[in-house]
């Protein structure tokens, strides 16, 4: 059963399900997540390294902050930067490049003298993140068919949890739980770290180069040669060809064109609202996970206390270790994004994107609330569970929507704009989690965490439309008609969907692409 175009030949989406799942895409989806626990691992650290570093070199909150922002500068200035080298010399080069940067820099950065070097250098690390997720999800996303990518690509996801959960372990062992933070155990943690990358290196060299941008630029026997390459790994018959390209041809991405009528408009204005909500939860949420078990007078109760806690504070107090107890509050807070992940799979097709985000994150902003009360050690590891599974389920919806609400013409630059939104409320974050919460203020730094929950969801709710039940789009111009069309056409799932652009069949799961296969496929 193939597809072809008009053109009469064979699109990359018609080839892959002729391919079908097997060997070949369970081994990209263990590599490429494998190297997404190693980056989580890079930024789940933050949450750890600076107590150390603060009691070591005797820095101030401020200067703490610095060390996370640093690495979300990074990443804002390096999606872009390294979007534009993996449109224009391949997603392979791109992912080994980004991959390489990160265990270098990270292994160099404990090796650190001073505090402008490990801020120089973590900049360096977030640099290189800011390429290596979007491109193993967009390489992976490429050799799925549809009815196992949004599943299969949340799966990878999940190994971003686990290197989160992996990094805990890492600190556990390198920090010290004695109440005595171990001398220099912040540049065991940070070597520590990198080890994985560096073992998974080797690995890069099996990852297959995109078909799309092959096509894309113009190669498409190469192409073929990738996706014959899959088809013996799973024992199907190769393909002929010819491929056919179905992107728009002549029409170059252009930041006008996110802005190319009234609904691209209001779409990227509110999409990067929502971006920068996600960023800022989430990698808050990351913080708190251990700022708030080992925080004193924090809640509701001792309100008269906390500003006394925090001029009292003595010079030593940073030097206290986490306990055994609060490195398990985190791990069980880490933990939460699994539960997460689950609701992006029950719920995401049939309620729809914008109703998954909303609902997480407005029971996330209770949530917040709720933590300022004086509550149990376990009972607020239970809070920081689902608060953790909110931000993670929102996040990834997020992702998920904005992905297929952009036509392919401008998917790569939205995506690429939105990405580095996020990294504005990513490094706005630690002030508020290190510096609003410890020096000055509980209630005002969880408030400020609830509040931009409740701006994310009245953002998401505005949207023009959904994208639950929607092929994905090729041009503005389809965008526009999709909000002026109103709730997609209710067909039975066996029927396609019609239009100029991608034509799908079959499971309505495979309209939850979490890149879509054709993300980055017309920027070659």
């Amino acid at each position: 059963m193939s597809e072809s175009s008009k053109g009469g030949g064979l699109t990359i989406d018609a080839a892959v399900e002729q391919i079908g799942f097997g060997r070949f895409q369970i081994g990209l989806v263990a590599v490429c997540g494998t190297v997404q626990a190693a980056d989580a691992m890079e930024m789940v650290l933050l949450s750890f390294l600076g107590r150390s570093v603060q009691c070591q070199w005797h820095l101030s909150s401020q200067q703490i902050a610095w060390l996370a922002t640093c690495v979300f500068i990074g990443t804002m200035i390096g999606a872009p930067i390294l979007g534009a080298i993996s449109d224009r010399y391949g997603r392979w080069n791109a992912l080994l490049l980004s991959a390489c940067l990160i265990a270098y820099y990270g292994a160099l950065s404990a090796a650190s003298p001073s505090l402008p070097w490990i801020l120089t250098l973590r900049g360096f690390v977030g640099f290189a993140i800011g390429g290596l997720i979007p491109l193993t999800s967009t390489l992976t996303g490429e050799f799925l068919p549809v009815k196992f990518r949004a599943s299969f690509l949340i799966v990878m996801m999940s190994f971003w949890t686990l290197g989160g959960l992996f990094e805990v372990l890492i600190a556990w062992l390198s920090l010290g739980s004695d109440g005595t933070l171990k001398p220099n155990g912040w540049r065991f943690m940070l070597a520590g770290t990198s080890v994985p990358l560096f073992l998974i290196l080797p690995m890069f060299f099996w990852l297959p180069r995109s078909p799309r941008f092959l096509l894309a630029s113009g190669r498409p026997e190469e192409a073929l040669t990738q996706l014959n390459r899959a088809a013996r790994s799973n024992k199907r018959p190769e393909l002929t060809g010819p491929l056919s390209n179905t992107a728009a041809r002549g029409e170059r991405a252009s930041l006008k064109g996110l802005f190319a009528n009234p609904t691209m408009t209001r779409l990227t204005l509110l999409s990067i609202v929502n971006w920068i909500g996600g960023g800022f939860l989430y990698y808050g949420l990351v913080l708190l996970s251990t700022e708030l078990p080992g925080q004193p007078h924090r809640c509701l109760q001792n309100l008269h206390q906390m500003s006394a806690a925090s001029s009292d504070k003595s010079s030593t107090e940073c030097c206290q270790a986490l306990s055994s107890e609060d490195y398990a509050t985190a791990a069980f807070a880490t933990l939460g994004e699994f539960f997460g992940y689950l609701i992006i799979i029950l719920f995401i097709d049939t309620c729809g994107r914008r109703a998954v985000i909303a609902s997480n994150t407005g029971v996330l902003s209770v949530l917040l609330v709720c933590m300022l009360f004086c509550m149990p050690p376990k009972l607020l590891a239970v809070l920081l569970f689902f608060a953790r599974s909110c931000a993670a389920s929102a996040f990834t919806a997020i992702y998920i929507f904005t992905n297929e609400a952009y036509p392919t013409t401008i998917r790569t630059l939205g995506m690429g704009v939105c990405c580095a939104a996020s990294r504005i409320g990513a490094l706005l974050s630690p002030f508020v989690a290190q510096v609003m919460l410890p020096d000055y203020s509980v209630m005002a730094a969880m408030l400020t965490y609830a509040g931009m929950a409740v701006v994310t969801t009245v953002c998401v709710l505005l949207m023009p439309f959904d994208t639950k039940g929607r092929s994905l789009m090729q041009t503005v111009e389809e965008v526009a008609e999709a909000a002026s069309a109103g709730q997609p056409s209710s067909k039975p799932a066996g029927e396609p969907t019609e239009g100029d652009g991608l034509r799908m069949t079959g499971d309505p799961k495979k309209y939850s692409s979490v890149t879509g296969g054709d993300a980055q496929e017309s920027q070659g």
